[in-house]
Protein backbone atom coordinates (compact mmCIF):
# COMPACT_ATOMS: atom_id res chain seq x y z
CA UNK A 1 0.00 0.00 0.00
CA UNK A 2 1.67 2.95 -1.20
CA UNK A 3 1.43 6.63 -0.63
CA UNK A 4 -0.26 8.05 -3.80
CA UNK A 5 -3.19 5.01 -3.58
CA UNK A 6 -3.78 6.12 0.06
CA UNK A 7 -4.10 9.42 -0.54
CA UNK A 8 -6.51 9.03 -3.69
CA UNK A 9 -8.90 7.04 -2.01
CA UNK A 10 -12.77 7.73 -3.34
CA UNK A 11 -15.30 6.96 0.03
CA UNK A 12 -16.05 3.03 -1.56
CA UNK A 13 -12.27 2.41 -1.32
CA UNK A 14 -12.02 3.82 2.34
CA UNK A 15 -15.50 1.60 3.15
CA UNK A 16 -13.49 -1.18 1.22
CA UNK A 17 -10.16 -0.81 2.86
CA UNK A 18 -12.22 -1.13 6.57
CA UNK A 19 -14.22 -3.84 5.92
CA UNK A 20 -11.04 -5.72 4.55
CA UNK A 21 -8.38 -4.56 6.31
CA UNK A 22 -9.42 -2.80 9.11
CA UNK A 23 -8.13 0.60 8.62
CA UNK A 24 -10.06 3.46 8.19
CA UNK A 25 -8.59 6.98 7.23
CA UNK A 26 -10.37 9.29 9.52
CA UNK A 27 -8.10 12.74 8.61
CA UNK A 28 -5.13 13.55 6.49
CA UNK A 29 -3.41 16.97 5.55
CA UNK A 30 -1.03 17.46 3.04
CA UNK A 31 1.11 13.42 3.32
CA UNK A 32 0.36 13.45 7.49
CA UNK A 33 -2.43 10.55 7.66
CA UNK A 34 -4.37 9.09 10.87
CA UNK A 35 -5.87 6.34 10.60
CA UNK A 36 -8.05 3.85 13.11
CA UNK A 37 -7.40 0.17 13.26
CA UNK A 38 -10.88 -1.83 14.30
CA UNK A 39 -11.70 1.36 16.33
CA UNK A 40 -9.13 0.40 18.80
CA UNK A 41 -6.11 2.09 17.69
CA UNK A 42 -5.37 5.51 16.13
CA UNK A 43 -1.96 5.51 14.35
CA UNK A 44 -0.18 8.89 13.37
CA UNK A 45 2.30 9.10 10.69
CA UNK A 46 3.73 10.85 7.62
CA UNK A 47 3.20 8.74 4.70
CA UNK A 48 5.60 10.12 2.84
CA UNK A 49 8.19 8.97 5.00
CA UNK A 50 7.43 5.48 4.45
CA UNK A 51 7.66 5.74 0.64
CA UNK A 52 8.96 2.41 -0.49
CA UNK A 53 12.32 1.65 -1.90
CA UNK A 54 10.85 0.77 -5.17
CA UNK A 55 9.55 4.06 -5.84
CA UNK A 56 12.27 5.72 -4.14
CA UNK A 57 15.51 4.03 -4.02
CA UNK A 58 17.92 6.90 -2.70
CA UNK A 59 15.34 7.70 0.14
CA UNK A 60 17.23 8.60 3.46
CA UNK A 61 15.39 11.28 5.24
CA UNK A 62 14.84 11.46 9.13
CA UNK A 63 12.23 9.82 10.74
CA UNK A 64 9.27 11.85 10.88
CA UNK A 65 6.68 11.93 13.94
CA UNK A 66 4.95 8.88 15.01
CA UNK A 67 2.25 7.99 17.02
CA UNK A 68 0.12 4.95 18.37
CA UNK A 69 -2.75 5.63 20.60
CA UNK A 70 -5.80 3.08 22.39
CA UNK A 71 -9.14 4.74 21.30
CA UNK A 72 -11.13 1.88 22.53
CA UNK A 73 -11.97 3.38 25.53
CA UNK A 74 -13.69 6.72 24.18
CA UNK A 75 -17.52 6.69 24.80
CA UNK A 76 -18.10 8.95 21.92
CA UNK A 77 -17.48 6.14 19.40
CA UNK A 78 -18.19 3.56 21.43
CA UNK A 79 -21.29 1.94 22.64
CA UNK A 80 -19.71 0.17 25.25
CA UNK A 81 -16.26 1.80 25.63
CA UNK A 82 -13.73 -0.63 27.41
CA UNK A 83 -10.41 0.31 29.37
CA UNK A 84 -6.68 -0.39 28.33
CA UNK A 85 -6.23 -3.89 30.55
CA UNK A 86 -3.03 -4.86 31.36
CA UNK A 87 -1.93 -7.13 29.17
CA UNK A 88 -2.98 -5.06 26.47
CA UNK A 89 -0.91 -1.84 27.66
CA UNK A 90 2.23 -4.33 27.41
CA UNK A 91 1.64 -4.96 23.94
CA UNK A 92 0.74 -1.71 23.14
CA UNK A 93 3.63 0.01 24.77
CA UNK A 94 5.98 -2.75 23.00
CA UNK A 95 5.08 -1.81 19.75
CA UNK A 96 5.27 1.76 20.31
CA UNK A 97 8.43 1.39 21.05
CA UNK A 98 9.17 -0.69 18.15
CA UNK A 99 7.68 2.09 15.98
CA UNK A 100 10.36 4.36 17.61
CA UNK A 101 13.15 2.55 16.81
CA UNK A 102 12.01 2.13 12.61
CA UNK A 103 14.13 3.26 9.98
CA UNK A 104 11.33 5.12 7.75
CA UNK A 105 12.70 5.71 4.77
CA UNK A 106 13.14 1.34 4.34
CA UNK A 107 10.01 0.45 5.73
CA UNK A 108 7.12 -0.05 2.87
CA UNK A 109 4.31 1.63 4.19
CA UNK A 110 2.14 -1.54 4.08
CA UNK A 111 5.15 -2.92 6.43
CA UNK A 112 4.28 -0.95 8.69
CA UNK A 113 0.28 -1.16 8.58
CA UNK A 114 0.60 -4.47 8.52
CA UNK A 115 3.00 -4.92 11.66
CA UNK A 116 0.52 -3.14 13.33
CA UNK A 117 -2.82 -4.58 12.69
CA UNK A 118 -1.48 -8.11 13.21
CA UNK A 119 0.20 -6.91 16.57
CA UNK A 120 -2.98 -5.85 17.59
CA UNK A 121 -4.79 -8.96 16.24
CA UNK A 122 -2.41 -11.32 18.65
CA UNK A 123 -3.00 -8.69 21.84
CA UNK A 124 -6.57 -9.67 21.58
CA UNK A 125 -6.36 -13.41 21.31
CA UNK A 126 -4.31 -13.10 24.19
CA UNK A 127 -6.57 -10.80 25.99
CA UNK A 128 -9.48 -13.27 25.45
CA UNK A 129 -7.13 -16.03 26.20
CA UNK A 130 -6.94 -14.05 29.69
CA UNK A 131 -10.66 -13.31 30.13
CA UNK A 132 -11.50 -16.79 29.88
CA UNK A 133 -9.09 -17.46 32.11
CA UNK A 134 -10.16 -15.30 34.76
CA UNK A 135 -13.95 -16.74 34.71
CA UNK A 136 -12.55 -19.86 36.11
CA UNK A 137 -9.76 -18.92 39.00
CA UNK A 138 -8.73 -15.25 39.84
CA UNK A 139 -5.97 -14.41 37.55
CA UNK A 140 -3.72 -11.32 37.86
CA UNK A 141 -1.54 -9.92 34.84
CA UNK A 142 1.84 -7.75 35.96
CA UNK A 143 4.58 -6.35 33.17
CA UNK A 144 7.93 -7.83 34.19
CA UNK A 145 9.72 -5.96 31.51
CA UNK A 146 9.55 -4.51 28.28
CA UNK A 147 9.05 -8.19 26.64
CA UNK A 148 7.79 -9.97 29.13
CA UNK A 149 4.44 -10.53 30.73
CA UNK A 150 3.14 -13.17 33.39
CA UNK A 151 -0.41 -14.08 33.72
CA UNK A 152 -0.82 -15.65 37.09
CA UNK A 153 -3.99 -17.93 37.48
CA UNK A 154 -4.77 -19.24 41.26
CA UNK A 155 -6.27 -22.32 41.42
CA UNK A 156 -7.43 -24.10 44.55
CA UNK A 157 -8.70 -27.61 44.73
CA UNK A 158 -10.88 -27.59 47.68
CA UNK A 159 -11.36 -31.39 47.47
CA UNK A 160 -7.46 -32.54 48.24
CA UNK A 161 -6.57 -29.02 50.18
CA UNK A 162 -4.87 -27.92 47.53
CA UNK A 163 -3.70 -24.25 45.91
CA UNK A 164 -1.27 -23.75 43.10
CA UNK A 165 -0.37 -21.17 40.57
CA UNK A 166 -0.35 -21.96 37.44
CA UNK A 167 1.77 -18.77 35.42
CA UNK A 168 1.66 -17.95 31.67
CA UNK A 169 4.45 -16.36 30.86
CA UNK A 170 4.38 -14.07 27.66
CA UNK A 171 7.20 -12.88 25.76
CA UNK A 172 7.30 -10.67 22.70
CA UNK A 173 10.12 -10.31 19.90
CA UNK A 174 10.16 -8.68 16.98
CA UNK A 175 11.67 -10.41 13.63
CA UNK A 176 11.50 -9.58 9.85
CA UNK A 177 8.70 -6.57 10.88
CA UNK A 178 6.61 -8.99 12.88
CA UNK A 179 5.31 -9.07 16.29
CA UNK A 180 6.06 -12.46 17.82
CA UNK A 181 4.41 -14.00 20.93
CA UNK A 182 5.45 -17.17 22.67
CA UNK A 183 3.57 -18.68 25.95
CA UNK A 184 5.23 -20.31 28.47
CA UNK A 185 3.13 -21.82 30.69
CA UNK A 186 4.39 -23.22 34.10
CA UNK A 187 2.21 -24.71 37.51
CA UNK A 188 3.73 -24.36 41.33
CA UNK A 189 2.22 -25.57 44.43
CA UNK A 190 1.26 -23.34 47.06
CA UNK A 191 0.48 -25.54 49.99
CA UNK A 192 -1.58 -29.12 49.96
CA UNK A 193 -0.66 -32.19 47.70
CA UNK A 194 2.91 -32.12 46.49
CA UNK A 195 2.27 -32.88 43.06
CA UNK A 196 5.14 -32.99 40.66
CA UNK A 197 5.83 -29.72 39.44
CA UNK A 198 7.62 -30.63 36.61
CA UNK A 199 5.02 -33.05 35.42
CA UNK A 200 2.57 -30.55 35.88
CA UNK A 201 4.20 -27.76 33.62
CA UNK A 202 4.71 -30.16 30.63
CA UNK A 203 1.16 -31.29 30.73
CA UNK A 204 0.30 -27.72 30.30
CA UNK A 205 2.59 -26.99 27.90
CA UNK A 206 1.59 -30.31 26.00
CA UNK A 207 -2.14 -28.57 25.50
CA UNK A 208 -1.52 -24.88 25.17
CA UNK A 209 -0.27 -23.40 21.67
CA UNK A 210 3.49 -22.07 22.29
CA UNK A 211 2.72 -19.40 20.05
CA UNK A 212 0.33 -16.87 19.57
CA UNK A 213 -1.56 -16.43 16.11
CA UNK A 214 -3.52 -13.58 14.78
CA UNK A 215 -7.31 -13.95 14.87
CA UNK A 216 -8.79 -16.31 12.63
CA UNK A 217 -5.75 -18.03 12.20
CA UNK A 218 -6.48 -21.28 14.27
CA UNK A 219 -5.27 -22.91 16.48
CA UNK A 220 -6.01 -26.53 16.19
CA UNK A 221 -5.41 -29.14 18.28
CA UNK A 222 -4.45 -26.59 20.88
CA UNK A 223 -6.40 -26.61 24.01
CA UNK A 224 -7.37 -22.62 25.41
CA UNK A 225 -5.62 -21.54 28.73
CA UNK A 226 -8.63 -21.69 30.57
CA UNK A 227 -9.17 -25.02 29.17
CA UNK A 228 -5.58 -26.29 29.77
CA UNK A 229 -6.16 -25.23 33.68
CA UNK A 230 -9.54 -27.06 33.20
CA UNK A 231 -8.20 -30.55 32.39
CA UNK A 232 -4.81 -30.07 34.81
CA UNK A 233 -7.62 -29.18 38.11
CA UNK A 234 -9.80 -32.52 36.93
CA UNK A 235 -6.63 -34.79 36.56
CA UNK A 236 -5.99 -33.72 39.80
CA UNK A 237 -8.98 -34.03 41.76
CA UNK A 238 -9.39 -37.31 40.37
CA UNK A 239 -6.76 -38.84 41.74
CA UNK A 240 -7.65 -37.26 45.43
CA UNK A 241 -5.21 -37.45 48.26
CA UNK A 242 -3.74 -40.11 46.57
CA UNK A 243 -2.00 -37.75 44.17
CA UNK A 244 0.86 -36.91 46.98
CA UNK A 245 4.22 -37.01 45.21
CA UNK A 246 2.43 -37.87 41.85
CA UNK A 247 1.30 -35.60 38.59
Amino acid sequence: MQLCSLLTLDVADVDALDEKHGWRITSASGTTLTMTYRNDLQLFFDAAAFTSDAINPAKTGQNAPISLTYIGDDASIHRRPQALTTQARFFLQFMRAHLQCLVQASTPLSTLLTFVSTGWDKTCVVSRQVRSLDFSARTDCAIRSDEKLEVCANVVLPVVGTKMLVDFEVLATVENMEMLVKVLPRARVVYGEKYKEDRMTEFLRGRVERSVRGSGSGSEGAASWADAVKDLRNRLVAQGRKGEGKS
